[in-house]
């Protein structure tokens, strides 16, 4: 052997079914052989040419085989097994199986014929290789309720005397609802209320809208628009979610501040900025500043609760504030007339 002699890829895509005692395997060529081996149980059952990509017998007897494809190639050197195993059986499988994926109901639905003649004792239903269902012996349906979304390979066997016939097998791809989209706010400037507007990702049958936690409407399943009227400014936290059958999207959320304190600029002296006084309805003026901004003519209230000035409790809290302008020097305007305002937060963060 020389040092470019390497030995040949294995076959690829091996696949063994049954039928009654008749076993069949199929594979694709990985390299080009002179010739392909097929042993059962380790015992060589036939020498095939290299361009064979199938190969089938008649067993004996009902049991499970173990089969390998060898390809060797033309320097002597032979390539790894492809192996696979196969059930096989002289009692009759159950035919014409379907299986299909009811998104309304979020559920697999199988259906089969049982074969002419045979009465079994019983019919086992696999998912992936996994027992989900062992059956009457006439039953010629069965539900799989709610499996995650996935790809699934199903098999039915008939079961007799302790016998299990060869597979029925059908695949099936169980899907997710396609989410809502794109949800974002916005505040209608002559009305003060919260808009919000999202995309469809399918139809729905319903669609719930929560604000902190709490549900506040559910529309149509066709809306991409919620209204929301309220009266304390605050943070809003928003959830949409679309229902369809047994079965619900994921939750998409957004969050919206609403609320600002505007003031005309002082054309006098050499303002600097504004000392912020904010109190609770029934107290009194604080005898220091709660916050202080630059010199600007409107401040979120976002920016006070930001600053530890307001609470983020969710029931709506009334306060009054004032500002004073100061100069470079430390010099403080006479104290504004106070506005009142409401404010709330409402999150999921503060929902119990």
């Amino acid at each position: 052997m020389t040092a470019e002699e390497t030995a040949p890829a294995a076959p690829a895509g091996l696949v063994c079914t049954s039928n009654l005692l008749d076993v069949f395997l199929a594979w694709e060529n990985s390299s080009d052989y002179n010739e392909i081996r097929i042993t059962r149980g380790g015992a060589l059952v036939a020498t095939l040419d290299g361009a064979a990509v199938s190969f089938s017998e008649t067993v004996s007897a009902a049991g499970t085989y173990a089969y390998e494809v060898i390809g060797a190639g033309d320097t002597g050197l032979s390539s790894a097994p492809a192996s696979c195993s196969v059930i096989v059986s002289a009692l009759p499988p159950v035919s014409a199986l379907a299986c299909a994926f009811d998104a309304y109901a979020n559920e697999v639905r199988l259906g089969w014929t049982l074969p002419a003649g045979v009465l079994y004792d019983g019919v086992r239903v696999y998912r992936n290789g996994v027992v989900i269902a062992q059956l009457g012996g006439s039953a010629a349906s069965y539900t799989d309720p709610a499996p995650p979304v996935a790809s699934y390979r199903y098999q039915v066997f008939g079961v007799l005397g302790g016998q299990m016939s060869g597979a029925a097998s059908c695949s099936v791809q169980v899907t997710a609802l396609a989410s809502i989209l794109a949800l974002v706010w916005s505040v209608d400037s002559s009305t003060g209320d919260i808009v919000l507007a999202w995309r469809n990702g399918q139809t729905y049958d319903a669609i719930a809208v929560c604000c902190g936690g709490e549900e506040i409407a559910v529309l149509d399943g066709a809306e991409t628009q919620y209204r929301y009227s309220h009266v304390p400014y605050g943070i809003y936290e928003f959830s949409v979610q679309g229902s369809y059958g047994e079965r619900a999207t994921a939750v998409v959320r957004c969050e919206g501040n609403v609320g600002r304190v505007v003031w005309d600029a002082d054309t006098v002296g050499n303002v600097t900025g504004y000392h912020v006084y904010v109190w609770a309805e029934g107290r009194t003026t604080p005898p220091e500043p709660s916050y202080t901004v630059s010199r600007v003519t409107a401040m979120p209230l976002l920016e006070l609760l930001n600053g530890g000035v307001l609470p983020t409790t969710r029931d709506p809290a009334n306060y009054q504030l004032a500002l004073a302008a100061f100069d470079a020097y430390g010099n403080t305007s006479d104290l504004s007339e106070s506005i009142a305002f409401a404010w709330q937060v409402l999150s999921t963060n503060n929902y119990e």
